[in-house]
């Protein structure tokens, strides 16, 4: 097995859950990175979860972009009128943010980050001051890997490979990224012929530069559409967000190459799936947020409970989901919706 210790949080989870005992006053409150169906499916997790335990959940309204200030504007007003125990949170990048959850902190509210880690933190043995609580993410690096090795076969090991990524100085896209450029180095025939960024590098945040989905479309359409009138000869791309992909299913659509063209995009939205049906898409990589909301809630339960037992990071296993397996149940169950 991969990852031994992924099957025994999760078996945990199923298990040790039913013996909790439920209490009404354990609040959890959720701030996801932005309006989309990956973070409204942590947030089913969460409420799912936060059923068992007869706990209330806060989710005030989700940000616009990706974007410290409008996340510090939330905390702001609605977290110092009805504080929660817990917050989870996907955080953007920035100081700001990290000193707001800090304050939180200090106030006695435990935070609990997802997907995207804090550069920030402070840790002891007995967990009183360890900031954050817990993090929750998918394994980005196995998952660039895989994605590098797949994609590698369909095109028989040989050709050339262009990749769309979105933020720069986000951890869990930057792992991936790198992962699969590590990984393409064990096929000498294939060679890179360009990398671009659709997104905002995160560093002019403080400007209100969050950047939007629709903005990073755009760019990974104009990107990508640039890159196969100069290489006609293109034979897959990789995209390491959900988002630039959306970009490279409109170029694959404005040119007619798609299903000549192989394309590997992360996390499996609605989108994806239906262009894996469609045939333009040929890999996705599922990732389990629902899972993670819901280890989100566990987690955060337990320590409440005993103080004890936590782990610094829970990483959530993920799947990779193609046109041959993607009627399957099991593989349309890690759509995100």
């Amino acid at each position: 097995m991969k990852h031994p210790h992924v099957f025994l949080v999760c078996l945990f989870l199923v298990i040790a859950g039913s013996h909790l005992e439920a209490k009404s006053n354990f609040t959890i409150a959720y701030i996801p990175g932005k309006q989309s169906s990956f973070y409204q499916s942590i947030e089913k997790g969460i409420r799912k979860k936060a059923r068992e335990y007869n706990a209330q959940v806060i989710v005030p309204a989700y940000p616009e972009s990706w974007d410290e200030n409008e996340q510090v504007k939330i905390i702001q007003s609605v977290f110092t009128i009805e504080p929660p125990q817990v917050l989870v949170i996907s955080p953007a990048s920035g100081g700001k943010l990290v000193q707001t959850l800090l304050d939180l902190k200090k106030q006695g509210i435990e935070i609990i980050t997802i997907n995207r880690e804090l550069v920030t933190k402070h840790l002891d043995s007995r967990h009183k001051h360890r900031f954050p609580l817990l993090h929750i993410t998918t394994d980005q690096w196995e998952g660039g890997k895989a994605m590098a090795d797949k994609l590698a076969a369909l095109i028989d090991g040989k050709g050339a490979v262009y990749i769309n990524s979105t933020f720069p100085d986000v951890p869990s896209i930057s792992r991936r990224f790198k992962a699969f450029l590590q990984a393409l180095e064990s096929f000498p025939n294939i060679s890179i012929i360009g990398i671009d960024i659709a997104g905002i590098d995160f560093s002019n945040s403080d400007k209100g530069l969050g950047g939007s989905s629709k903005e990073l479309e755009r760019n990974a359409f104009k990107q990508s559409l640039e890159i196969v009138q100069k290489h006609p000869d293109i034979k897959a791309i990789f995209c390491t967000n959900h988002l630039s992909g959306k970009g490279i299913i409109q170029t694959m659509l404005v040119t007619g190459l798609e299903g000549s063209v192989k394309i590997g995009v992360w996390d499996t939205t609605p989108e994806m799936i239906t262009a894996i049906d469609n045939g333009i898409v040929d890999l996705a990589l599922a990732q389990k947020p629902e899972e993670m909301g819901s280890a989100a809630v566990f987690w955060g339960y337990r320590y409440l409970e005993s103080g004890e037992g936590i782990p610094e990071k829970i990483v959530i296993d993920f799947e990779m989901v193609t046109k041959a397996n993607s009627s399957e149940n099991r593989m349309r169950d890690l759509v995100y919706y």
